[in-house]
């Protein structure tokens, strides 16, 4: 571990403590203290195989783990910090075998702290986070598909694939509240551990009329510079690429829910200038998702006297960055998604759950993968 991840360990854990004294071997310590701490960790095993042979079989397993800590401060503020690491011989994510991703975890390799100070104001009408954490943490959340480590394995079931992954950035998001809606600003720097004038912009309308339904829509713009993809020679860069999304769930009785999530951008638009290899003759390697769709549902088990398990079932597409005007030897195509979990509740802590997935025309050669596996996640 760095000297300087050390040191800001260090600072973090005696911001959080403040002056305090730190009692564990009380049980009420964390009350005392106004802070709440909880251990999260899971371990997922998968295998894998493909209609035309490939050089990805094999056993894979993931195993992470987590620490949050809440602390209350004075005046609405509070400050939240997760610690998140994890171990992994998993490389079909790695190599880019699909566009949706089999198992977001599998890249969690280094240590990564999540750092937010949160501060309400006007009766917790107008709420400000700012920090160090991802886009996922408030925006294209959904009720049904959102958690990796407790709902679907599937990357484009748990988030909008066509924006590019910015995880770990310092971020700024604003939050109005109204009766029924919420309006939430968010910017996201492009240069990790620094701000920048030219970052990722996001707005989002979220609506709920009641309890059991949510409706987000929102709208971003990424100044990351993008290829539109001309000719191997005459790659020309787009700045300021906009796009669309929408994550919406909805309880339909006590059983049952169902969830949908939209995604578009520009389908001329190739990956950014960081992910660029100018040495490559792979058509696939500018190709990025611009089109997504999904659609699932959650089952509990209350008709079987399992009240704690859960179905779940889902199917999706990507439509992926259309090249064949450009390239004749491009074959135009869309990648298929499937997945199937049941998640057993052994008991408030612990849960296992084995996991069906079928990816059809992926970007592994338009190869068909089915990918079986069981994950087991505990909480405390």
């Amino acid at each position: 571990m760095k000297k300087n991840t050390i040191i800001l360990l260090v600072i973090l854990l005696t911001t959080i403590v403040g002056t305090d004294k730190l009692i564990f071997a009380s049980d009420n310590a964390a009350e005392k203290l106004q802070t709440n701490i909880s251990v999260k960790g899971t371990l997922i095993l998968q295998a894998m195989t493909a209609e035309k042979p490939n050089n990805y079989g094999g056993i894979y397993n993931t195993y992470t783990t987590s620490l949050d800590i809440e602390k209350e401060l004075k005046n609405n503020a509070k400050i939240t910090v997760s610690l998140k690491g994890g171990i992994s011989n998993y490389t079909i994510d790695r190599n880019n075998l699909t566009y949706s991703t089999i198992n977001k975890d599998a890249n969690s390799k280094d240590l990564y702290i999540e750092t937010i100070y949160h501060k309400s104001f006007f009766c917790n009408k107008f709420n400000i986070d700012l920090g160090k954490f991802g886009l996922s943490k408030h925006f294209d959340k959904n009720t049904y598909a959102d958690d990796t480590s407790t709902q679907f394995l599937t990357g484009s079931f748990a988030s909008n694939k066509t924006v590019e992954s910015l995880d770990d950035r310092l971020g700024l998001r604003l939050n109005y509240t109204f009766s029924k809606f919420d309006i939430d600003y968010g910017y996201f720097s492009l240069i990790k551990n620094k701000f920048d004038n030219n970052g990722f912009n996001i707005l989002q309308i979220s609506y709920k009329p009641s309890k059991k339904e949510n409706y987000r829509v929102y709208g971003w713009m990424d100044n990351r510079k993008y290829f539109i993809y001309k000719e191997k020679k005459d790659n020309k860069l787009k700045a300021r690429v906009f796009g669309i999304g929408a994550s919406l769930d909805r309880e339909i009785n006590k059983q049952i829910g169902i969830f949908a999530r939209f995604g578009y951008k520009d389908p001329s638009i190739q990956t950014t200038i960081n992910n660029y290899n100018e040495n490559s003759n792979n058509i696939s390697d500018f190709i990025t998702p611009s089109l997504l769709l999904s659609v699932g549902a959650q089952i509990k088990g209350s008709s079987w006297s399992r009240a704690n398990d859960i179905i779940g079932l889902a199917i999706g597409q990507i439509y992926t960055s259309n090249l064949k005007k450009c390239n004749k030897n491009y074959k135009y195509h869309t990648e298929t998604q499937m997945e199937l979990y049941y998640k057993l509740e052994i008991n408030d802590n612990i849960a296992i759950t084995p996991n069906l997935q079928y990816i059809a025309h992926s970007k592994d050669d338009n190869n068909n993968l089915f990918i079986y596996g069981i994950r087991t996640h505990f909480k405390f």
